[in-house]
């Protein structure tokens, strides 16, 4: 028995049909909604049948349905992805991007968003230099929209040197981390955000195999973030850990107790890793 709010989907698309015609816009805003019906039953599997059905017929609506051929795709890529079929995925947004720059151009939110999503979908695609063009093209354009210290535009530049740290450019993304926590810095961005360009910066620096520095940035999270973070932060919570683990380590190594240095340690244990999803 269909659910709900599925059977209401299929009788507007039925009676739109009736009334309107298969290709009128009423009757593809229906098929639309039905899809978003499908999804949120998880049936991805129909609902990209019938997004790709839909944005066929948009299209050949021309200049009339470009807008809703557009936002299609786009939900076409993300049913895509969630549902695992990256090649899917990837044609869609291709597919949107193209259209929005040919149209629109792709300086503006909706151009940064379909950026965004192939890259995300290309990273998954394990595609990292390709990856890596439309990181920093999207960064590029968030910077052309609201200046270089905005916090989307050093989000963006932190990815793409996260990217880069995965290809083997250790130089390249410390040059661009240190812009990332300068820029910060000076904008005066709330702490998590300053504490959190450090820590790529102590990647960075570990990769590098460059400890004295990746210590001192590590010290600097520890101390600012134990002192500014509320007493419940749980973050806060977290570093107090690792410090009290540095400083012990640190000792050892002194009296040549350990062998390797506390950083080293301390990232082979996860430090980094358990980072993210701490609550505030």
């Amino acid at each position: 028995m269909p659910d709900g709010g599925l059977e209401a989907s299929l009788q507007a698309v039925a009676d739109a049909t009736t009334t309107y015609g298969p290709d009128h816009p009423a009757t593809l805003r229906a098929l639309g909604e039905l899809a978003d019906a499908q999804a949120a039953l998880g049936d991805d599997a129909a609902a990209a049948a019938t997004l790709r059905s839909t944005l066929a017929a948009w299209e050949a609506l021309g200049p009339e349905g470009e807008l809703d051929a557009l936002q299609a795709g786009h939900v076409l890529g993300t049913v895509c992805f969630r549902r695992g079929d990256l090649d899917g995925a990837r044609h869609a947004q291709e597919h949107v991007l193209a259209a929005m720059a040919s149209t629109f151009g792709l300086d503006n939110d909706a151009g940064v968003q379909a950026l965004g999503d192939l890259a995300a979908t290309t990273m998954a695609m394990g595609r990292l230099e390709d990856a890596l063009e439309l990181q920093s093209t999207r960064a590029a354009v968030i910077v052309a929209l609201e200046g270089p210290s905005s916090r989307r535009a050093l989000q963006a530049s932190s990815t793409a040197a996260a990217t880069m740290r995965q290809l083997g450019d250790f130089t390249g993304a410390l040059a661009i981390d240190s812009d990332v926590l300068d820029r910060a810095e000076a904008a005066q961005l709330d702490l998590r955000f300053r504490l959190d360009a450090r820590r790529h910066l102590v990647a960075d620096f570990a990769e590098l195999k460059d400890w004295p520095s990746a210590a001192r940035c590590l010290v600097e999270i520890f101390e600012l973030g134990t002192a500014g973070l509320e007493e419940s932060d749980d973050l806060r919570i977290y570093l107090e850990e690792y410090r009290l683990v540095f400083e012990n380590l640190a000792i050892d190594v002194q009296r040549s107790k350990v062998s390797k240095g506390p950083v080293r340690i301390l990232m082979r244990g996860g430090l980094l890793d358990g980072w993210t999803g701490r609550r505030r």
